[in-house]
């Protein structure tokens, strides 16, 4: 089995339309922010078949359908990156090729959020945005006219005590008030409520804070590392790829039932085998039947 196994990833190396080289320039040569935001638009790519062999070793084949021009992502744990790296296989079928690939940076989310513009943290607060886009062209809408200008600040004030019916003897609630400088130099204070809303008119700030965003959402999956393949063609076509990893060794078990009663006995083999999937991505559906089969074809 080990030998099947060692000649299945020399095969694989040889027919490799990816490398782990080409990868690590293309990974270099790209921005985060602008990964982070592909990965967010890439569509999952389920894995199809897996065969898992007694000495630690699994194959695993993904497919899907793409259409056109389309990025297709697959999870991985940081630990199987550099495995499937060396043995990764992706064809694009009918006519359509993979142009490149890239995956996600282990650097911690604080660090990347450093090399963005806008200085927020993994947890702001609304004050915490307000502040951070000071000087912005912003409009304001929900409290009568809309107010068009910079802001200025964003600070807490007590409202009157008329407006709450407190008496002076209990703590004034608190609001945020918006200060709102307009092109003509008008000064407006904007208190804010659930029917205020605030749009952002610097296209560019609006789009390091959708950048920001995207970040964010790529680190939701903690140690998973997200491999994004650039497919490119024309209408639908099926994609495939294929690669080896290291897995846990499993074991079988298995019982052998005899009938009881009559001249002619029958006997029942029953087996079980219990797999652990430490793999970034689940293993849904009808696979479970597919591995039980590979098993016994091996």
């Amino acid at each position: 089995m080990r030998s099947s196994a060692a000649a299945l990833v020399a095969s694989l190396l040889s027919s490799s339309l990816l490398n782990p080289a080409n990868i690590a320039a293309q990974q270099a040569a790209t921005p985060r922010v602008l990964r982070a935001a592909k990965e967010a638009a890439a569509q999952s790519l389920p894995v199809r078949s897996v065969a898992l062999y007694k000495n630690g070793v699994g194959f695993f084949e993904h497919a899907g359908e793409v259409t056109g021009n389309q990025q297709v992502t697959i999870d991985f744990t940081s630990e199987q990156l550099n495995d499937v790296l060396q043995t990764l296989t992706a064809i694009d079928l009918n006519g359509g090729k993979i142009n490149g690939a890239g995956y996600n940076s282990t650097t911690p989310l604080g660090q990347q959020l450093k090399s963005l513009p806008l200085a927020l943290s993994e947890n702001p607060t609304e004050a915490d945005l307000y502040q951070a886009i000071r000087g912005a062209r912003i409009e304001v809408t929900g409290n009568g006219a809309a107010v068009t200008g910079r802001l200025l600040n964003m600070e807490l004030r007590d409202l009157p005590a008329g407006n709450t019916g407190s008496g002076d003897d209990k703590p004034r609630p608190m609001a945020q008030f918006l200060t709102v400088v307009s092109d003509v130099g008008g000064v407006r204070t904007i208190q804010l409520n659930s029917q205020t809303q605030v749009r952002l008119l610097d296209g560019a700030l609006h789009q390091d804070l959708s950048h920001y965003l995207e970040l964010l959402a790529a680190n939701r999956g903690g140690g998973l590392r997200h491999l994004t393949l650039d497919a490119t063609g024309t209408g639908a076509r099926q994609i495939r790829v294929s690669y080896i990893s290291e897995v846990p060794v499993w074991k079988s078990t298995y019982r052998l039932i005899f009938s009881d009663g009559g001249q002619k006995q029958q006997a029942t083999l029953q087996s079980w085998a219990v797999i652990d999937n430490t793999v970034g991505t689940d293993w849904k559906g009808r696979l479970g039947r597919q591995l039980w089969r590979r098993r016994q074809k091996s």
